[in-house]
């Protein structure tokens, strides 16, 4: 199942492969990973579906050899604390910092976008890919970078 979304994604247009260095929000420039832009997928989804645009993660790696989908999400984290290193509180700081990328919401989002794609009708899911779908683990990477 995870063999045709990936297939059906790329030839819809819905997946954009690339390098992981290459992605827009990168802070990993060296790596050569290949993942789906996944901003690019939700945009599109969400152009589709007239829906307000979902908050999701940057990336997206589907394993179809492990039955297992990885969402990637990167954050300039060290940028940050080198910046705001002298605040007095800065523990403060980034605990208030971590609380506003929303978290739970991207993650959310995310798996919607996915599901998303495996209802439309001209992707032809069957019962037992949606089975197959449910049960594929599927992990929500931070890379604090």
């Amino acid at each position: 199942m995870l063999e045709r979304l990936m297939a059906f994604g790329i030839s819809k247009n819905f997946f954009d492969v690339m390098p992981l260095g290459e992605l827009e929000k990168s802070c990993c420039s060296n790596s050569k990973i290949k993942v789906i832009d996944y901003d690019k997928t939700k945009e599109l989804v969400s152009s589709i579906a007239k829906i307000q645009q979902p908050k999701s993660a940057d990336a997206l790696k589907i394993l179809p050899d492990l039955n297992r989908i990885d969402f990637i999400e990167l954050k300039g984290f060290e940028k940050y604390i080198q910046h705001n290193k002298d605040k007095p509180d800065i523990n403060k700081e980034v605990s208030n910092q971590v609380e506003k990328f929303g978290l739970t919401d991207k993650i959310r989002d995310s798996l919607f976008v996915l599901a998303f794609l495996t209802k439309l009708k001209e992707f032809e899911c069957k019962k037992f890919e949606r089975e197959q779908y449910q049960e594929a683990k599927k992990n929500y990477i931070n890379h604090w970078c």
